[in-house]
Order: structure tokens, then C-alpha cells, then sequence
């Protein structure tokens, strides 16, 4: 699978609306906008393997698993031999499921096991299937092991982990502070967004624009919204 962008939830809130009061000037009304985004992307880390190695994962390999130049996709994949796992925490949050690729080397049809530190699932892989997709349901959020193991038989090659935030797009809300003086007049922005976005997308109403988490911006003329 490929990385991908995906804007969520284009959610604007106008409780960051911001009075600036000039003197000797009618009162006027500026208006903040919050984009909050999630970016697809994998969660995983060297989810292929395609550094050649195991960085990024963790295991005992007490029986000789490798990482070796066959593979799903790429140049590599991990062999892993009966009795061993890898593993690694990733951040679960907005995360449906996670899913893999596996393919049994052995002769007779085998067990791995799946598990993300809260639920363990079984799955048969056949012997001669080829590489067979796994998808492990998620059902929790924050930091989570998530791990594979080769369960019986013999060995099995691993490849191309995935791990896409999907779930409770992002709702953008913010505060500001503070909400009324004179120009020039600089303000601090807060996000409090739920949905734990990735990105930010701020207009200002007088032109000015900030990609930062929580941003400040000067308001320093006159600006009529509406």
C-alpha cells in the first residue's frame, strides 16, 4: 500500500471569532478559520523491511529469522521461523485496523498469530497459497504493540505492514486569546480540535494564513468581514 493524503472534516468553528475595536473607528468583526486534518499515512515503521533490516521492530529471533530478498513488494521481507515475532508500538489513534502480508514456506497448513496487546486472532495460512493479506481489526487508541507471530509450522515471510488513520475524522475547534483590543493587536490561537488531526489550516480573514498547531497572528488594520 502507498501513503496518501486525505483532508477530514472540514469542520469550521466560529467561536474564534475575534473583535478588534479601534478608536475613534466603528467596531468590526474578524473571522478565524480552522482547517483540521489527518494525513494517511503508515503508522509503521520500516514496514517493509526495505532497509535490509529489522529497525524499527522488536523481537528475540531466538531461532534464526531473517530478513531476506524475497518479498511482497520491494526488494525484502521478514522470514520468521516457528516460536518467534516481531512487534513494534505504534500510535493506534484513528487507526480501524492494521494488515500485513504472509505467506507460509512450510508443507502443511499453519497458524500465525496476530496481536495488538488487547485481542489475539488466529489466522490458517495454507501451505503453496502464496501471499495471503491479513487484516487485524483495531479497537482501542493510543500507543499499542503490535505484533505477529509464526504460531506453528515451520517459517513464514512477512511483508508490507500498513497501519492508515481512518477512524473519528478530525472536527477542527479552536479558542483565542485575547479577543478584543487595539490595533495592532496580536492574538494566540489554541487548537483544541478533537480527532487527533496531523495538520493544520489557518486563515486569519485579512490574509494571513498558518499551517503551526497553535498559532499567533497581528491584526494591525481595519478589516471588514461580510
Amino acid at each position: 500500500m502507498q501513503s496518501q493524503g486525505q483532508e477530514v472534516s472540514v469542520s469550521v468553528d466560529f467561536r474564534g471569532e475575534i473583535v478588534n475595536k479601534l478608536p475613534l473607528l466603528f467596531g468590526f468583526l474578524i473571522v478565524a478559520f480552522l482547517i483540521a486534518q489527518v494525513s494517511a499515512t503508515n503508522r509503521f515503521a520500516n514496514p517493509g523491511f526495505e532497509t535490509g533490516t529489522f529497525s524499527g521492530w522488536n523481537s528475540g529471533f531466538t531461532f534464526g529469522s531473517s530478513v531476506v530478498s524475497e518479498s511482497h513488494s520491494g526488494t525484502y521481507s521478514a522470514r520468521i521461523n516457528q516460536g518467534d515475532g516481531l512487534y513494534q508500538t505504534i500510535n493506534t489513534s484513528n487507526v480501524a485496523s492494521y494488515s500485513f502480508f504472509v505467506k507460509n514456506l512450510g508443507t502443511g497448513n499453519s497458524l500465525i498469530r496476530a496481536w495488538n496487546d488487547t485481542t489475539s486472532v488466529y489466522y490458517t495460512i495454507n501451505a503453496g497459497s502464496g501471499w495471503n493479506s491479513i487484516v487485524m481489526p483495531l479497537n482501542s487508541s493510543g500507543p499499542h504493540i503490535l505484533e505477529v507471530i509464526a504460531w506453528t509450522g515451520s517459517s513464514y515471510e512477512f511483508d508490507d505492514f500498513y497501519a492508515e488513520s481512518t477512524l473519528n475524522p478530525p472536527v477542527a475547534n479552536f479558542n483565542a486569546s485575547p479577543t478584543s483590543g487595539n490595533a495592532p493587536l496580536p492574538i494566540q490561537f489554541t487548537d483544541n480540535s478533537t480527532g487527533s488531526p496531523t495538520s493544520w489550516s489557518w486563515t486569519f480573514g485579512d490574509g494571513g494564513t498558518s499551517t503551526a498547531q497553535n498559532p499567533s497572528h497581528t491584526y494591525t488594520s481595519v478589516y471588514l468581514h461580510g
